[in-house]
């Protein structure tokens, strides 16, 4: 996709019409994924005394084990080390899917990092696929990184993160950066996006952080991320609730969703969809994904929720990975929503975007095909 665009560059046409165009800016965890093989249940009992769980993100369970999962896997020889994070993987997604089809689209990502190889890994990802690095460093402190896990027979993963610097962002930290989202960075015309995940709300500081990004903004969009982010004893749970009524888009799992709208559910993800969108905005989208089976979106306009099929099966002999397939459908729909019209029919389109870059996601590590 070639380097982002500079934010004053070039002729006067040219800047207008970098200004014409929408932009993106993510905020997230900005980490190393440590991917590493194994049969998880063999290896997790040998290794950790106790068998993990596969296909989990390891966010509510003690910080012991994630920490011994996480040394585990930085020392393994097989372990694999590449560019990751949710929102970071989605950005970039979105950035590569425009440049692909000739959209305009403007896109940044808001993070933190520690003054080290792992952050300079992390610059060169973001410029790489077109996605400006809005990178606060913080000096004396590492890159988060985060420990995935892929089970050599199920493909699915189980993930152990840590935030490092992205753990000590604050409200404050933003200001460097003022030019990318102010008003007098570009035209009052555009549009101006920001996508965020449940994982950033897990501390005061960093939810602070999300409030104070979203008031700069026009558009926000949110991704549920876990559903062990929403169960009641977790504090991110009452955090993603207060942020719906702000929420022009949620991106989500049938089992988040389900897991967001509790008993008014009935363990129904249509029912839950149709919950959950009520809570938005008026005529926010509420989109869930179900792995292989039909995606369900609805918008906060009083009409019954729609099914968008998933095109294409793939064998699960040639899955390579699945880690980093939810990122790819965020990437890709928001890509696609944000050069849209909004329209229904934009939305379904959307959709079908998302999954193809979901599908892609599912023959390499991460999210690098696209």
């Amino acid at each position: 996709a070639g380097l982002a665009r500079p934010l004053h560059a070039g002729s006067e046409p040219q800047r207008a019409a970098a200004r014409r165009a929408p932009r993106l800016t993510g905020f997230g965890n900005a980490v190393v994924d440590l991917v590493l093989e194994l049969d998880i249940r063999r290896e997790s009992a040998a290794a950790f005394g106790a068998e993990l769980p596969v296909g989990t993100n390891m966010v509510a369970t003690t910080p012991e084990l994630r920490s011994a999962i996480l040394e585990y896997t930085r020392a393994h020889p097989k372990t694999e080390t590449i560019a990751g994070g949710s929102a970071m993987n989605s950005v970039r997604v979105a950035s590569r899917w425009a440049t692909a089809r000739g959209r305009a689209l403007d896109v940044g990502f808001f993070g933190a990092v520690g003054d080290d190889s792992s952050g300079n890994l992390i610059r060169e990802g973001l410029s790489r696929d077109g996605v400006v690095p809005l990178l606060h460093e913080e000096r004396g402190c590492s890159t988060g990184e985060c420990a995935i896990l892929v089970d050599l027979l199920s493909r699915d993963r189980t993930i152990s993160c840590f935030r490092g610097a992205g753990g000590v962002i604050t409200p404050s930290s933003i200001e460097q950066f003022a030019q990318w989202w102010k008003p007098d960075g570009h035209s009052p015309e555009t549009e101006r996006t920001l996508f965020t995940t449940g994982f950033v709300v897990t501390t005061d500081l960093r939810f602070e952080t999300v409030l104070a990004l979203e008031r700069e903004h026009d558009v926000f969009s949110l991704s549920l991320a876990s559903p062990a982010l929403l169960e009641d004893s977790h504090p991110a749970r009452s955090r993603i609730e207060s942020l719906l009524p702000r929420t022009d888009l949620l991106l989500g799992t049938a089992e988040e969703a389900l897991a967001l709208a509790g008993k008014a559910a009935g363990g129904d993800p249509e029912r839950a969809v149709k919950a959950v969108v009520e809570r938005l905005k008026p005529n926010a989208v509420f989109v869930v994904t179900d792995g292989p089976r039909d995606a369900i979106f609805a918008r906060h306009d009083g009409r019954d929720p729609e099914k968008v099929p998933v095109a294409g099966h793939v064998p699960e002999n040639e899955i390579v990975d699945t880690n980093g397939a939810g990122d790819a459908f965020a990437g890709g729909f928001l890509a696609s929503w944000l050069t849209g019209d909004r329209s229904r029919e934009s939305i379904r389109t959307s959709v079908q975007a998302g999954h193809e870059c979901a599908r892609l996601s599912l023959f390499c590590r991460g999210v690098s095909p696209f």
